[in-house]
């Protein structure tokens, strides 16, 4: 009885953890052709947070997505006073990838390059705790740059090995190098990046393009895919739900 009463709770913990509520934003090319704009039922994401309903927003200068236009991952919208700005000077598309799911998104791409920034500002964000998810792909060798959020940056070189996730959801790759090493051919590879324990209504994701070990001008560049923001549930709303599992279990059984 005590194993079915602990795997039922975990169960119910897990249900309330994988419901947490995703948006999803995925950078087009401005006047691009529209096989690089997602559809409501494309899904992309790294393991755990793959979802639909991703917001296309092209990647120039002063391009802006409401929250009235926004959608969550179930395609409900965000309304309120939610907004994303994209601060960026060049924004292209990729070609070789299929234009569906995760390899669609990585298709669209804003590319700073030779010590060019982007930016990502997010205000009125609806959740009180999340994590951003930031989608850099494949470059060319030698190629790479930083995502930072002001506390946390995360660094990215292509050696020539790196790869783009495939549309069924395979091939993601977390960056996990947090600080600049003096050589950077030891800067590994990944194509996404975890800000996590994030709070506070607003957040700005700073892209750079940086030399990886190739200086050749105009050769620099760092490809920047998409952005989730997922909220992470508090955990005084789990304890309640633990205690409310609990106390129905013990009441079921008691009737039993």
């Amino acid at each position: 009885m005590k194993k079915s009463i602990f795997s039922t709770l975990a169960v119910m913990l897990f249900s309330s953890l994988s419901s947490a509520a995703i948006i999803s934003l995925n950078i087009t090319e401005a006047g691009s052709p529209s096989d690089v704009d997602m559809s409501t039922s494309d899904l992309a994401g790294a393991p755990g947070v793959r979802a639909g309903y991703w917001n296309n927003i092209a990647s120039l200068n002063g391009q802006t997505l409401l929250g009235a236009d926004a959608k969550y991952d179930n395609g409900t919208s965000v309304g309120g006073a939610f907004q994303a700005d994209f601060d960026a000077d060049r924004s292209t598309h990729l070609s070789g990838l299929a234009v569906t799911n995760d390899e669609l998104m990585f298709r669209g791409t804003n590319q700073p390059r030779d010590g060019q920034t982007a930016t990502f500002t997010l205000t009125n964000i609806p959740f009180a705790n999340y994590e951003i998810y930031v989608y850099a792909g494949e470059t060319r060798v030698d190629n790479g740059g930083s995502i930072s959020d002001g506390t946390t940056t995360f660094y990215q070189r292509d050696d020539g090995t790196g790869t783009n996730p495939l549309s069924d959801g395979s091939g993601y790759i977390e960056m996990t190098t947090t600080s600049l090493p003096a050589l950077v051919t030891d800067v590994t590879f990944g194509n996404y990046a975890v800000f996590e324990n994030l709070s506070g209504s607003s957040q700005t994701i700073t892209f750079s393009a940086l030399d990886m070990g190739n200086s050749t001008p105009d050769y620099q560049r760092f490809n920047v895919n998409g952005i989730q923001i997922v909220q992470v549930p508090e955990a005084s709303s789990l304890l309640f739900l633990l205690m409310g599992g609990v106390a129905t279990l013990f009441l079921r059984r008691r009737s039993s």
